[in-house]
């Protein structure tokens, strides 16, 4: 009797002793974030919250010494700064490296920010994964054909979602001219392009080759982002915001609120189709309501610039991507609140002051009889982004 409680014991020392090698195991194979700011700066400063929140560990490369990250309180984080505004491998492994060196991280991941550097993480994944720092991206062909427009087009009208029509020659406007790829055979990057009359559409076209490019007609009506988070293992998450306040283009979103349109048919074709790629991560589709129904206007497999909204929404997208990736997070079990408003108060200032503003969905009076309430939620006039805040806007005063 005694000797089987003496193996018992030494089991369950065995059994404890296993565990505590276990935990510590997972918290040493936890991986560590790398993010490279300057670019899609305001998507980057909700991750940097969402971060904050659950203490996990990151290291930022700032874009030069005029980053507005260093008048964040996120500068703590900031461990190298780039000697090439222009994405340059050379640099960018040396500042990886540069990380390697105070990171007690066995493994990196490398935030997918900006459209221009997932491009070029995934045409560069090799050198960047040879020094264990992984791009959380799907694999390129993949990518480019949901972020490409013209074949994110094409895959649409297969699942039935309305496309705007295309037009060879315009007999009205305004038309938007789109590029088929995200590069021209120039080497190009040139975004889509509102167009108000004809002569604007001949001007263009003297200076640019017309088969890198396509006309669609212009959609008017409800503006709305259809949001995803498709895990590998853990199904997925869906959200909404419809867009208020806008900058003039079809550039920056302003303001916006949570919607419900992802609970529509028109969420649920979306999430089929991804589903059908095999698709994984971080995806928003911008669509517009005409008529009653609803246009795909373009899609980003990446971090949006409003993502501020979902994380006061207590939508744990970002929660959910890091989990995947392996970080030890407890995702809260938080009420998803429609009570918050996305708003860009420097953006506002800035497109107002130039009358380069579009307002969807609301009128100006209306919008500016309600500013107070927009303002309580604005990206940067917050504890930590304050001095972002107040350099915008002594800009606008000047």
């Amino acid at each position: 009797m005694g000797m089987a409680l003496e193996n018992q014991d030494l089991d369950m020392l065995y059994m404890n002793h296993n565990e505590s090698c276990v935990r510590e195991m997972k918290i040493i194979e936890q991986p560590g974030l790398i993010i490279f700011s300057g670019f899609n700066q305001r998507a980057i400063i909700a991750f940097c919250r969402v971060l904050k929140k659950y203490n996990v560990n990151f290291y930022i490369i700032a874009l030069s010494l005029d980053d507005e990250i260093f008048l964040s309180e996120y500068s703590k984080h900031v461990v190298g700064v780039r000697k090439h505004k222009k994405l340059n491998l050379t640099d960018m492994l040396k500042e990886i490296d540069n990380v390697l060196k105070i990171s007690s991280n066995s493994r990196h991941f490398i935030l997918p920010s900006s459209e221009a550097l997932n491009r070029f993480l995934l045409e560069n994944r090799r050198d960047f994964e040879e020094k264990k720092c992984f791009i959380s991206l799907v694999e390129k062909n993949l990518y480019y054909r949901l972020s490409d427009k013209y074949s994110f087009g094409e895959l649409c009208k297969k699942f039935d979602i309305s496309v705007p029509n295309e037009i060879e020659v315009p007999k009205r406007y305004p038309v938007v001219i789109k590029p088929k790829r995200y590069e021209t055979t120039d080497g190009d990057v040139i975004a889509p392009l509102l167009i108000q009359e004809e002569s604007e559409f001949v001007k263009f076209f003297n200076h640019h080759n017309r088969s890198d490019f396509y006309v669609q007609e212009y959609i008017s009506g409800d503006s709305y982002y259809l949001m995803y988070y498709i895990s590998k293992s853990h199904g997925s998450l869906s959200f909404s915001q419809q867009n208020l306040v806008q900058q003039g283009g079809g550039k920056s979103i302003i303001a916006a609120s949570p919607a419900d349109i992802h609970n529509q048919q028109i969420g649920l074709k979306f999430l089929e189709l991804f589903s059908s790629l095999n698709f994984h991560g971080l995806i928003m589709v911008e669509v517009r309501n005409s008529k009653d129904e609803y246009v795909m206007i373009e899609a980003n497999p990446r971090l949006w610039g409003p993502s501020q909204l979902f994380v006061d929404a207590n939508v744990p997208f970002f929660e959910m991507y890091l989990k995947d990736l392996g970080f030890n997070i407890h995702i809260d079990d938080m009420k998803i609140s429609n009570e918050v408003y996305y708003f860009w108060l420097g953006g506002f200032l800035n497109s107002m002051k130039e009358e380069n503003i579009t307002f969807h969905s609301i009128k100006e009076e209306d919008f500016l009889d309600d500013i107070s309430k927009f303002s309580s939620n604005d990206i940067y006039l917050r504890r930590d982004t304050f001095h972002i805040a107040l350099k915008e806007l002594i800009k606008v005063g000047q």
